[in-house]
C-alpha cells in the first residue's frame, strides 16, 4: 500500500507546488524531507513453537501473537524514507 499512497501524495504536491514539474529529484527530495520519521515497530519472534500467553493474557495458539517489545526493528526496514505526509508535502 505505499507505492499508491505515496504516489497519490506526489500527484497532490505536483498539483500545489507547479515548481516540482519536470523536476523529479525535487519532488523526492520534498517527499522524504516531509515524510514522518518518528513511528517506531517492533515485531514478533516468529517462533512457532511459543505458546506462551500474549500480550492480551490468553494462550497462544500459533507461536506468531508474541512481540518483542524491548528490540525495535530499524526504522528503514519497516518504512524506508518514512511514513509519506500528504498534509507537510503540499504545503
Amino acid at each position: 500500500m505505499a507505492s499508491p499512497n505515496a504516489v497519490g501524495v506526489a500527484a497532490l504536491a505536483l498539483s500545489a507546488r507547479h515548481n516540482l514539474i519536470g523536476h523529479p529529484d525535487a519532488l523526492l527530495s520534498r517527499l522524504r524531507g516531509t515524510a514522518n520519521q518518528g513511528p517506531v515497530t517492533y515485531m514478533g519472534p516468529n517462533d512457532p513453537t511459543n505458546f506462551a500467553a500474549s500480550l492480551f493474557g490468553v494462550p497462544c495458539l500459533t507461536g506468531y501473537c508474541h512481540v518483542d517489545q524491548a528490540h525495535a526493528i530499524p526504522f528503514a526496514d519497516a518504512y524506508g524514507a518514512g511514513l509519506v505526509d500528504a498534509g507537510d508535502a503540499v504545503g
